[in-house]
Parts: C-alpha cells; structure tokens; sequence
C-alpha cells in the first residue's frame, strides 16, 4: 500500500443524533487535506472514501463532534527539509534506519490536561484476527512523551522512529497511543485515550 494512502482511520464512534451524522467535510480538508472525525456507522464508509481519495493524515477524536470537549490527535509526514506534511507518510522502514514523523494532540477539553503518547511498532499476525482486531505477535516501544498542555493550545511532537529487528516483518502497525495522565504498564489500542496508526513492513535489510 502507498505511503501515501496508507494512514488509516482506527477508532470510530458516535451517536444517534442529527449532530452525530453530519460530517463537516470542508473542515476535513482544511486539515492538511484530510481529517477524520468520529462518525456514526452510517458515515464510516464514507469517511473511508475521503481518507482514500484525498489520503493524507492519520487523525483521532473523540465522540461528541467538535461542540464538545474533546482531544486530537493526529500524525503528519516529514518532507526532506524536515517540514510536516500531510501528503507523505512511510510505507516501509528498515532496521536501525531513522524515519521522523510529527504527531499533533489539540486539547480542547476546555481545562489543562496532562497527556503521554507512546509510540512504538506492532508486528502483527496476517492469519489471525480476534475480537478486538489484530493480534499482535511483538512489540517495539518507540518513544514515550509527557506534556501539560493548556486549554485550547496544541502539542506538536517531532519523533525518530528507528524500528529493531524483533519487529520485521510485512503487516507491522506504527501505533500512537494518547492518555491523560499516566499510560498503564502494557499501553495498547484498547486501553489508550486516543490512538492512531500507519501500517508499514520493517526490513532487516535496505532494498
């Protein structure tokens, strides 16, 4: 799958209200080209049509639409000038080589929270698959980071993904997991606040 297309919605939510079903598309793309919001189901698919054809960003809310308090999160590209942008994401890494990625938290919970995001690389079974989605065969911490973010301000966090060799493999999700507060002692997609992926293969080895 193209880099370029490969940032994929993961958590999705919402209600039954007329609020709930509206999907503000001229906001989706004024957020680098794309943004994905929590949707009811009848929207999920196309939610999934903007993130394909327009392609660009990996994007987490959470339920309530932006009149709520709520946070997100969302994970940009690197151009090779080190500027972010959210037409380029990675599609392969390689085994000690470095690969930057910028990930962005908007506190709009109307008070100061504390947030940790944990990055780090899931190598996932292809064949396996249970109730509350891939099953992880190992896993990699990237990076952990901590910040007190004010009410209304938003968190930019510019990290080195350098993947090892207990994570090669060709079906690997590069995961942001986001908590207020302390992340538990085993963070997954299941327990985070907020979490947003990009799938990726890890070689041992440059092409």
């Amino acid at each position: 799958m193209s880099g370029r297309i490969s940032a994929l919605l993961n958590r999705v939510s919402g209600g039954d209200s007329d609020a709930d079903r509206r999907l503000d598309v001229s906001r989706l793309r004024s957020w680098f080209g794309v943004v994905v919001r929590s949707v009811s189901i009848a929207n999920v698919v196309l939610a999934a049509a903007v993130v394909f054809s327009v392609g660009a960003v990996a994007y987490s809310v959470g339920a309530g639409g932006e009149s709520s308090q709520h946070t997100e999160l969302y994970v940009l590209g690197e151009n090779e000038d080190g500027t972010a942008d959210a037409s380029t994401y990675p599609d392969e890494l390689v085994v000690g080589e470095p690969t930057r990625l910028t990930a962005a938290v908007d506190n709009h919970e109307r008070t100061a929270q504390s947030y940790t995001l944990v990055v780090q690389l899931d190598r996932v079974n292809p064949d396996a698959e249970s109730e509350s989605g891939p099953v992880v065969t190992a896993t990699q911490r990237v990076g952990t980071y901590e910040r007190t973010v004010g009410a209304g301000e938003t968190w930019r966090i510019s990290n080195r993904i350098v993947a090892d060799e207990s994570v090669v493999g060709d079906r690997v999700r590069l995961t942001y997991l986001l908590y207020r507060g302390e992340p538990p002692r085993e963070p997954t997609v299941e327990n985070a606040y907020r979490t947003v992926h990009i799938w990726v293969s890890v070689d041992d080895t440059a092409s």
